[in-house]
């Protein structure tokens, strides 16, 4: 399960500063396509429940297909599998009939800090984010760690 809180910065190289002081480790740099489908008659924008996305990481030749259910406001399970082509399975979507909903554009750099990653994007249209989280259970205790680190990074 994965936990996370996710919040729009206005400088993405402040908040790079202050992971390497506080030591969090780069891991990778990623430019990444993400295509919602909605499965359902009814727009992803008005329905709860499961999200389907094609993730395309463009330097790096990969494509994942997932899928992710929300648990609460901060939890989410999410099952993901790489696939080898991003042409075959936008066919098997467009067979299936699910309806294009969405496409962000984002470019990524990931940070560890003991158990928590840390994501900082640049969205297209959209602007720029921090995302902090943790995989494992949905615990008040695993909540408090993302925060406080969200907290200490200002």
């Amino acid at each position: 399960m994965e936990i996370e809180i996710k919040a729009k910065v206005k400088d993405l190289k402040d908040i790079r500063r202050k992971l390497i002081k506080f030591g969090a480790k780069s891991i990778r740099k990623v430019h990444q396509i993400d295509t919602y489908y909605s499965l359902y008659k009814r727009p992803l924008s008005k329905r709860k429940g499961g999200i389907v996305r094609v993730r395309h990481n463009k330097n790096m030749k990969q494509t994942l297909f997932e899928f992710d259910w929300a648990k609460n406001a901060v939890a989410a399970y999410e099952i993901e599998v790489e696939v080898d082509s991003l042409e075959n399975i936008q066919a098997i979507l467009k067979k299936m009939k699910a309806r294009k909903e969405v496409v962000v554009d984002k470019k990524r750099e990931y940070f560890k800090k003991g158990i928590l990653e840390i994501v900082l994007d640049d969205i297209r249209g959209l602007g720029k984010f921090v995302e902090i989280e943790i995989q494992g259970q949905d615990s008040k205790r695993n909540r408090q760690k993302i925060i406080n680190f969200y907290k200490h990074l200002g």
